[in-house]
């Protein structure tokens, strides 16, 4: 039984959970994770914050 898991940086997470199913048939199957939206808010802060620093280290390197 493992887990595999896809996101992107603005959707939310998704983890596909590997199953077996009746006949032996190894499925995925979705579990949307609400916690994820708020890891996703946090990224997405996280990443505003760095590009911000980025440009300030820039426009200083220049002068």
């Amino acid at each position: 039984m493992g887990s595999l898991i896809w996101t992107d940086n603005y959707s939310n997470q998704i983890i596909f959970k590997k199953s077996e199913f009746g006949h032996g048939f190894q499925g995925f199957i979705l579990v949307y994770i609400e916690l994820t939206q708020i890891l996703t808010l946090f990224q997405e802060e996280w990443y505003r914050v760095f590009v911000k620093t980025n440009k300030k280290l820039k426009n200083e390197n220049k002068n």
